[in-house]
């Protein structure tokens, strides 16, 4: 019951997304071949996780960055080159980790779009987007920032929220990062009772995923 609730939050997070995309004043997406293949050879895999784990790479719909009503800048001067994610869940912790790469024209570009995104406002937008996917049985708890090991600078944010009444909290993780012309999104949901694990969990995960970094 606790994993099947989990997954029912990830799935209303990535609609949310994929209704996000549609946008005009979203980054341009021209596909290249060459960038296409760095950034699925740089995807998180099963082994990098272990054996209780399952699932893959997902066609990516949208690079999962902040955004709402009041907080949307404009990013139609910037272009997508590459873009996959993979998803797994954790059958018997109940976690669940969706890890997007993106590979942007420019490492210029990169840093302009993180600009623009990572100041205030982020973490209402962040709030905003679980409330508008799970609806109206979740209640936040708690929405912070997060310190997360990394060989790069790192944006990372915790919202905490319960689904429906006598449920302990679930953790949605944010994680966002880049190096090059390569930028992160890693979304972990997990119940607060795995938050011990963690920690450490996110930032293997992010290490494994910078480890394959070649643009």
């Amino acid at each position: 019951m606790r994993l099947a609730l989990i997954s029912s939050v990830l799935t209303a997070l990535v609609l949310a997304a994929v209704a996000i995309a549609a946008d005009p004043e979203d980054a341009k997406t021209r596909i290249d071949r060459v960038d296409q293949a760095r950034a699925e050879a740089q995807l998180l895999q099963a082994s990098d996780l272990g054996a209780a784990w399952t699932g893959g790479k997902q066609k990516a719909t949208n690079y999962k960055l902040p955004a709402c009503p009041n907080f949307h800048p404009n990013q139609s001067d910037l272009t997508v080159t590459g873009h996959i994610e993979s998803v797994f869940t954790n059958g018997n912790g109940g976690i669940q980790v969706e890890a997007d790469v993106q590979i942007m024209k420019t490492a210029a570009q990169v840093t302009t779009q993180y600009a623009r995104i990572f100041r205030t406002g982020v973490i209402p937008c962040l709030k905003y987007d679980v409330l508008k996917s799970v609806g109206t049985s979740a209640k936040i708890q708690d929405a912070t920032e997060l310190s997360v090991a990394s060989a790069v600078p790192m944006h990372a944010f915790r919202v905490s929220v319960t689904v429906g009444s006598g449920t302990a909290p679930i953790y949605l993780d944010f994680l966002y990062f880049a190096k090059g012309r390569t930028e992160y999104s890693v979304n972990v949901v997990a119940p607060s009772t795995q938050a011990a694990q963690l920690k450490n969990f996110e930032a293997n995960v992010v290490a494994r995923l910078l480890a394959r970094n070649r643009v």
